[in-house]
C-alpha cells in the first residue's frame, strides 16, 4: 500500500513540532527529537495510562465504605485494604509509564509518567516506593525534563542543544504592590509571585509530586516528615499556586490521621473557601470539618456543617449520618426536641433507612429519656 504524504500533513506535523518545542522552558532538545518524543509519549502512552488511573480511582471511590463512627479521611482512596483489590490495574499503569520513559526519555511528559508510577505504588500500599518516586521527581525534574541532563546521564553528546531564553523576572525576587487602606493611608503588600500553570507550556510535575509525597508519608505514618514537607511547600516560591488546594487537603488529612482535629480545621476551612464554586467537591471536606468540630465540642459549628452537607447532594450513607449527627447534636445541646423527633420519625418511615432503624430508635429513646428527666 502506497503512503501519500500531503502538504497538509506536513504542515500539521511542523506546527506540532514547533509547539512541542515551546511546551517547556527547560528542555533543550532539538525540535525534531522533542516533537517525536513528546507527541508519541503524550498522545499514546500517557493518554492510556492517565485514563486507566482515572477509571481506577472512580472504581475505588464507588466501592469505598466510610466508618462514620470515626472522623472519616479527607480522601476516599487511603484505605490500603480497599485499594489493594486494584493492584493489577496499578501494575498495568506502572508498566505503561515505565515503557514510555524508557522509549521517550526526552519527552516533557516523563515526569508526569513518574507521577503515575508513584500514585500506583501508593494505591498498592507500597508507601516507601511511592515516597521514593515522588522525592525523585521533586529533585531530578525540579524544573522539568531537560535534554542536557538526560544526555549527560546517558554518557552521550549534547552539542545539538537548543538555547532557551532566560525568564525576564526573577521568581525569587519579592514583588510588592501599593494598597490603599480605608483611612486613605497606603502600604506596600507582598504579592504572591509563585508560578501558575499555563495552557501553552508544559509545567513541571514537581509541585504535584510534593503534594503526593505528603500523602505517602502520611499513609506510612511518618507524620513529622509529612509536616516538614508541608512547611517546605508553603515556603517554596517555586511551588505552583494551582496546587495550594491539593496541599491544603493533604495537610488536613495528615492531621485527621493523627487525630489532631484542631490542626485539621484551618486547612479544611481554607480548602472549602477555594472550593466555593465547586459544590460537589465541597461535600466530603465539609463533612470532615463538621466531624472535627464535633470532636472538639464545637457543636454549633458542627451542626452548621452537617446542614451544609445535606444541601450538597451527598451519597446516601453520608446523608443519613449527617441527619443522625444533627439530631444527636440537637439533643446534646438541648435544642428543640419536637423538630428533632419529627426528623427522626420521618427517617424511620423511609424504607431506605431500614438497616439503620436501630440508630434512629436509639436517638428517639434518648430524646424521650431527656424529656422525662425534665418532667
Amino acid at each position: 500500500m502506497k503512503f501519500s504524504f500531503s502538504p497538509y500533513s506536513a504542515t500539521v506535523l511542523l506546527v506540532l513540532a514547533i509547539w512541542a518545542q515551546s511546551c517547556s522552558t527547560t528542555n533543550h532538545a532539538p525540535i525534531h527529537k522533542q516533537a517525536y518524543h513528546d507527541i508519541t509519549s503524550r498522545y499514546n502512552a500517557y493518554h492510556n495510562a492517565i485514563e486507566k488511573w482515572k477509571a481506577t480511582i472512580k472504581n475505588i471511590d464507588a466501592n469505598h465504605k466510610d466508618d462514620y463512627r470515626e472522623v472519616i479521611p479527607v480522601f476516599s482512596y487511603t484505605n490500603a485494604k480497599e485499594t489493594a483489590a486494584f493492584s493489577s490495574d496499578c501494575d498495568d499503569i506502572v508498566k505503561r509509564s515505565t515503557g514510555a520513559i524508557q522509549a521517550h526519555p526526552y519527552s516533557n511528559w516523563s515526569d508526569d509518567h513518574f507521577i503515575l508510577i508513584g500514585k500506583s505504588y501508593y494505591l498498592k500500599g507500597d508507601y516507601e516506593k511511592a515516597a521514593q518516586t515522588f522525592r525523585y521527581i521533586s529533585t531530578k525534574y525540579k524544573d522539568g525534563v531537560d535534554y542536557i541532563t538526560i544526555q549527560k546521564d546517558r554518557g552521550k553528546k549534547y552539542s545539538d542543544v537548543v538555547k532557551k531564553k532566560k525568564p525576564k523576572k526573577d521568581p525569587n525576587k519579592p514583588v510588592y504592590k501599593e494598597i490603599k487602606n480605608k483611612d486613605g493611608s497606603k502600604v506596600l503588600k507582598a504579592q504572591d509571585n509563585r508560578p501558575k500553570r499555563k495552557l501553552e507550556i508544559h509545567d513541571p510535575a514537581r509541585s504535584e509530586s510534593i503534594v503526593w509525597l505528603v500523602k505517602a508519608l502520611t499513609a506510612a505514618k511518618q507524620f513529622s516528615d509529612a509536616e516538614a514537607v508541608v512547611a517546605y511547600a508553603k515556603s517554596d516560591n517555586k511551588f505552583y499556586q494551582d496546587y495550594d488546594l491539593p496541599l491544603l487537603l493533604a495537610e488536613a488529612d495528615l492531621y485527621v490521621k493523627q487525630q489532631n482535629y484542631n490542626g485539621a480545621i484551618e486547612p479544611l476551612e481554607k480548602a472549602l473557601e477555594k472550593l466555593k464554586k465547586k459544590p460537589r467537591a465541597r461535600t466530603r471536606p465539609t463533612f470532615v470539618l463538621a466531624q472535627c468540630n464535633e470532636a472538639l465540642g464545637n457543636y454549633a459549628a458542627a451542626a452548621k456543617g452537617y446542614k451544609a452537607v445535606l444541601k450538597a447532594r451527598p451519597s446516601y450513607d453520608m446523608e443519613f449520618y449527617a441527619k443522625i449527627k444533627r439530631a444527636n447534636l440537637g439533643r446534646r445541646s438541648g435544642g428543640g426536641s419536637s423538630e428533632i423527633k419529627s426528623l427522626l420519625l420521618k427517617m424511620s418511615r423511609d424504607g431506605k433507612n431500614k438497616e439503620y432503624l436501630d440508630q434512629i430508635y436509639y436517638e428517639l429513646g434518648e430524646i424521650s429519656l431527656s424529656e422525662s428527666d425534665k418532667v
